[in-house]
């Protein structure tokens, strides 16, 4: 035969005070004030602008680097700076396709040192150029373009993911502070 236990229900109804510290996270941490919402709201639009930035530039690596063509360029001029170390500088024409009589488009950048000195002014140059986009373009022997690199994509991703869950919690953080403020408490 089976016996018959009785349960109890019951809650605990406790009072608190308007000046008691709330518990949780806001017992540690100050009141947020409109500035966590700022800071918050900037992370969240600068994470997203950036990685829309970072999808740009890798599929325009990309684009660079399986549709593109290779025309003739012409030297315009050559220079060294120097400040922090010591740089080779080309100043560069090229044509939007292999066709001279096209559109010419003009561009600048840094070479390598032995590069640099093989190059004269109004000599050919090697530019890898996008057909549907003339202005991607990569000289011969410059440096690859950002993200051209697979690892870095998935890298910047995480940086900006991260800036993203810190906007995040500086809202979430102003939200529970601000729903605190209206119910009475204070933290």
């Amino acid at each position: 035969m089976a016996t018959r236990e009785a349960f109890l229900f019951f809650a605990q109804i406790r009072v608190v005070s308007a000046g008691e510290l709330s518990r949780g996270l806001f017992r540690y941490l100050p009141p947020a004030t409109s500035a966590e919402f700022l800071l918050g709201a900037a992370l969240i639009v600068l994470s997203l602008l950036g990685a829309g930035w970072a999808f740009q530039r890798r599929a325009d690596a990309l684009a660079l680097e399986r549709d593109s063509i290779i025309v003739e360029g012409k030297v315009v001029k050559l220079w060294i700076t120097h400040g922090k170390g010591v740089h080779f500088r080309v100043t560069y024409q090229y044509p939007e396709s292999g066709d001279l009589a096209t559109l010419m488009f003009q561009g600048e950048d840094a070479l390598p040192e032995r590069e640099f000195h093989q190059l004269d002014v109004g000599g050919p140059l090697a530019v890898k150029v996008c057909p549907a986009d003339p202005a991607n373009h990569l000289i011969h022997g410059a440096r690859p373009r950002p993200f051209s690199n697979p690892a870095g994509f998935p890298i910047a991703l995480a940086v900006l993911v991260a800036m993203a869950l810190a906007g995040i919690i500086n809202l979430g953080w102003w939200w529970a502070c601000r729903r605190c403020r209206a119910s009475g408490f204070r933290s």
